[in-house]
């Protein structure tokens, strides 16, 4: 589990997950072999939420009470 970030939008709840097109996790460039992006999967009320994120756009899962700093 992740916190994951969304321009626009607060942090939030997320599970690194393959995207079903692709059926992969991470996007690599033919340059490159350290990942670059990484497929999530938001925790909301819609049915499934997905977005390839950097890891700037990512950060290790706490709760809330340990990382106020998220919610600024």
């Amino acid at each position: 589990m992740v916190w994951g970030r969304v321009a626009g939008y607060p942090w939030w709840p997320a599970m690194v997950d393959d995207d079903p097109d692709v059926e992969q996790y991470y996007w690599i460039t033919e340059y490159c072999d350290i990942p670059t992006h990484y497929n999530v999967s938001f925790f909301d009320e819609k049915p499934v939420t997905r977005a390839w994120l950097t890891n700037g756009a990512l950060t290790k899962y706490v709760t809330n009470e340990k990382r106020k700093d998220l919610l600024k």
